[in-house]
């Protein structure tokens, strides 16, 4: 057993000193002596009651923690500026903006990647007047952190004047480590982040136009 577990086992860490462990060990004999008092010789089953029920509250715990229902919490439609990394087709782009009605303004972080579909999406961005024209969402790289974080900071300088309640960071786009960069972004800033969550079929296919936009929330108490 190596020397971390081992002091785990004790409520310690790998740096306990060797008085925490005296101390500790102390601790415990002394909870175990005090409990033997209270029972006395005639009650000492009450010590194997005690361990039976500790054990099935914590095989109860986890067996509950493991098999937790999800409980999509729906994003609010009423917010008005949405951030997230270009979609790599129309038909995403137009499910993600679908879901809020009053959006005054999209910022899409991109990069020089080219193919058909982003084309196509970057054509409509130069188009519409909703999609931020801004050039601090041009990046060389969407998969390097720093540049995400480096735009994200210009983005909300561009949004001094909004309400953070009124700006939505959308993760469903992007490789992983430009979602995971946006999302942690989201925690630090106190802004709501969202993923497009879509229902199937029973061959385990999508359905269409069935994705809603739902919070990504991971410090929720279980309950």
């Amino acid at each position: 057993m190596k020397k971390i577990k081992l002091l785990s086992a004790f409520g310690l860490s790998e740096k306990a000193s060797i008085a925490a462990i005296a101390v500790v060990l102390s601790a415990l004999m002394g909870i175990g002596m005090t409990a033997d008092l209270i029972a006395g010789e005639d009650r000492q089953w009450i010590g194997l009651m005690l361990l039976l029920v500790s054990f099935l509250i914590y095989i109860f715990h986890n067996y509950r923690s493991r098999n937790l229902s999800f409980k999509p919490i729906l994003v609010s439609k009423e917010k008005k500026y949405l951030i997230s990394i270009i979609p790599s087709n129309i038909n995403l782009l137009n499910s993600i903006a679908a879901n809020y009605k009053n959006l005054e303004k999209i910022y899409l972080i991109k990069d020089n990647y080219s193919n058909k579909n982003i084309d196509e999406v970057k054509e409509k961005i130069k188009q519409e007047k909703i999609y931020s024209k801004e050039n601090f969402l041009k990046v060389k790289s969407i998969n390097e952190p720093e540049n995400i974080i480096s735009s994200f900071d210009d983005i909300l300088e561009d949004l001094s004047e909004a309400k953070r309640d009124n700006i939505l960071i959308e993760v469903t786009s992007g490789q992983t480590l430009a979602s995971l960069t946006l999302y942690h972004l989201g925690q630090l800033y106190g802004i709501d982040v969202s993923c497009l969550i879509s229902k199937y079929n029973d061959e385990n296919k999508v359905i269409g136009n069935s994705a809603v936009a739902n919070l990504v929330k991971f410090n929720h108490e279980l309950q």
